[in-house]
C-alpha cells in the first residue's frame, strides 16, 4: 500500500498539485498498512501532520471497515474500496463512495483513482507506477481498474 500511495503522489504532484500523503492500518487490523490518505492543494503543505480529511483514500483490504475510513474524508472527497460490490456506507458527508475488486495488488486502485479524480490522468498514474513500481508492468491492472471500477 505504501507503493500505491507513493504513485499516486507523485502522479497527482505531477498533475501540477501539492500532495501530503500517509498509510495507516485499518482501526481493527494492526501490523498491515492498508489505507492510503491523500490530500492535495494548488497551494503548498507547510504541516507534516498526518492528512485530517483527506481528498482521497484507498482501501486495499477487503475486510477492513469502510465507515471508519469514511470517517476520514472530506466532504466532496473520494472513497475506492477493494470490493466486489459496492460497500454499505451511511454517513451525512457527501463522499463519492467507489469500488473495483482487485485480487493482486493495488494497480485497479490506482486506475479507479484516475478514472474517478479528475485532476489526474491515467497516463500520470501509468508514468509514475513504471517509475516507481518493483512490478514489472503495472500498467495492465491500473487499466483494468479504470475500466472496471464502479
Amino acid at each position: 500500500m505504501e507503493t500505491a500511495c507513493t504513485i499516486l503522489s507523485k502522479a497527482i504532484f505531477s498533475s501540477g498539485l501539492y500532495v501530503t500523503s500517509f498509510t495507516a492500518p485499518a482501526l481493527e487490523r494492526t501490523p498491515l498498512r492498508v489505507v492510503c490518505h491523500i490530500s492535495c492543494d494548488k497551494k503548498q503543505f507547510w504541516s507534516r501532520e498526518p492528512v485530517a480529511e483527506a481528498d482521497i483514500a484507498l482501501v486495499c483490504d477487503p475486510a477492513a471497515n469502510t465507515a471508519d475510513v469514511a470517517k476520514t474524508v472530506k466532504d466532496s472527497g473520494i472513497l475506492i474500496c477493494n470490493a466486489s460490490e459496492k460497500p454499505k456506507l451511511t454517513t451525512k458527508r457527501n463522499i463519492q463512495l467507489h469500488y473495483v475488486e482487485s485480487a493482486d495488488g493495488c494497480g485497479p486502485l490506482l486506475g479507479a483513482c484516475a478514472k474517478f479524480f479528475n485532476r489526474i490522468t491515467l497516463r500520470n498514474v501509468k508514468t509514475a507506477a513504471a517509475e516507481l513500481s518493483r512490478e514489472k508492468d503495472m500498467s495492465a491492472a491500473i487499466e483494468a481498474g479504470y475500466k472496471n471500477a464502479r
